[in-house]
């Protein structure tokens, strides 16, 4: 059965209704690290109380693309999600944790300023300009600079680490039934090459749980949702708030809250080039999901779209998979007369039937042979 797509909301009034959500997700995101902070925790660490400021701001379905392979099969049957080490993302600018490599090493040598300067090794306009401006390293250099710039990178390096290993990151795609269609290149970036398959989640769904101990998982899954931003540039991380944390100083409520601010949207922030995925992501504290195998329940996958080019071995095992679950699951095929897939629904029962004659007849001819 060929579904049918509905129409698209007017372009400006889809803009204007974007607008509004970017504005509001800005608010909660400075609602929600100032909130951290106050708690002395990491907006990763309690997303549970962030949940209500969040729920109704949440999309209705997300979309998540999988290779085909056993794992990926047995977490869908299981039911699970798989939360990943943003350090492995293959993009280079990926959840990268940059921070003023300058400022860095700047504060270094100004921390042995009155040693340097008694040794004549710098003067006192040196230390002027790197206090006025830290970029002036760029060009700088004495007797010793070079350790300087080791012992300031392997700082850097260290505070990145920190950072990123604070966290584990589920990758999910806000579209339509139809951007599903005609964005192809995400069947070939995430589903193996057109040989995989996307799962369709539904959060209205989950915000309904019943069940209490899965309400309590539902609160922390959807409490981690944050949608991806898009730019021309990656952030920086504030100077003075990273160079301390990396030292090992105590920071104010104000520079730990500067601080979250900047690494959630770290985390967030994609090159516009990305934009067409619309991603959003689960970001929960690395602590939490680490426990549990990177893994955590998550029973709403209420449809699964099958790619044009998977493998008959995996069809079968998908197909037996939704019937198991419930999920109503389709086969893309291309269409020939414009660049996008159709979807065909796949009658479950009728299909696991031919599956079972399928064998039989295999063992047949298997017995004769």
């Amino acid at each position: 059965m060929l579904m049918r797509i509905g129409k698209m909301k007017p372009a400006v009034g889809k803009a204007m209704e974007q607008e509004a959500h970017t504005a509001e997700f800005a608010d909660l995101i400075r609602h929600s690290c100032d909130m951290a902070a106050g708690k002395k925790h990491s907006v990763f660490e309690i997303p549970n109380q962030i949940y209500p400021d969040k729920k109704d701001l949440l999309p209705d379905y997300l979309y998540k693309f999988f290779p085909c392979n056993a794992d990926t099969i047995l977490a869908l049957k299981a039911q699970n999600l798989y939360f990943s080490d943003p350090g492995s993302f293959n993009d280079a600018y990926d959840c990268k944790v940059l921070i003023d490599r300058e400022y860095f090493l700047a504060m270094q040598i100004l921390e042995d300023a009155e040693i340097l300067s008694g040794s004549g090794i710098i003067t006192q306009e040196d230390i002027r300009h790197l206090k006025e401006d830290p970029s002036y390293m760029k060009t700088f250099r004495f007797p010793g600079s070079y350790n300087y710039r080791q012992k300031s990178r392997a700082l850097g390096k260290d505070f990145s680490s920190r950072i990123t290993d604070r966290v584990r990151v589920c990758c999910f795609a806000n579209i339509t039934q139809e951007h599903l269609s005609v964005c192809t290149e995400m069947w070939g970036h995430y589903a193996g090459a057109q040989k995989g398959f996307c799962v369709r989640y539904d959060l209205k769904k989950a915000k309904e749980e019943k069940d209490p101990i899965q309400k309590i998982i539902n609160e922390y899954i959807l409490g981690a949702l944050w949608p991806c931003h898009y730019g021309s540039s990656p952030v920086i991380i504030p100077r003075v708030s990273s160079y301390n944390y990396a030292c090992g100083r105590p920071l104010s409520a104000a520079q730990t809250s500067s601080l979250e601010k900047s690494i959630l949207k770290t985390f967030t922030g994609k090159s516009a080039v990305w934009k067409y995925e619309n991603e959003w992501r689960m970001i929960l504290d690395s602590a939490l999901v680490e426990k549990s195998g990177r893994m955590l329940h998550f029973p709403y996958a209420d449809r699964i779209y099958l790619a044009p080019s998977i493998p008959r071995t995996y069809r079968d095992a998908l197909v037996s998979s939704a019937g198991e679950l419930g999920s109503a699951i389709y086969k893309c095929h291309m269409d020939h007369q414009k660049y996008k897939y159709d979807y065909d629904e796949i009658n479950i029962p009728q299909y696991l039937d031919y599956m079972a004659l399928d064998r039989e007849s295999v063992i047949t001819e298997m017995k004769e042979d």
